[in-house]
């Protein structure tokens, strides 16, 4: 039975020769590393972001509740119409807006 990795190979790469030329291996490792590297790059980029929007937020929310009077029940709307407004994005819960709030009032 093939290996997962195995079923989805074209007919052309399962044809690759059985000798490889000299320094193949090493370029593999390295096309590799590098690939990993970035996608941890990516992904600690990713985060970066998201902290500073969940901040910027927070202060946001922090700024019209106490300049504009925002009571608890335009926080309560916003979070329905976050959910609403962009449904795959998850973190706009109203304890999340808590938390950003509070986030950025530290």
């Amino acid at each position: 039975m093939p290996k997962d990795d195995e079923t989805n190979l074209t007919k052309h790469e399962s044809a690759v020769p059985t000798e490889l030329p000299p320094g193949y291996d090493a370029l593999l490792r390295d096309i590799k590393a590098r690939i990993q590297t970035a996608q941890v790059r990516a992904a600690q980029s990713v985060n970066t972001e998201l902290v500073l929007l969940y901040w910027g937020i927070g202060r946001d929310l922090s700024q019209r509740m106490q300049q504009d009077r925002w009571g608890s029940q335009a926080v309560d709307q916003l979070a329905i119409d976050l959910r609403r407004e962009i449904p795959d994005m998850r973190g706009l819960s109203l304890r999340n807006l808590r938390y950003m709030r509070s986030f950025a009032c530290q």
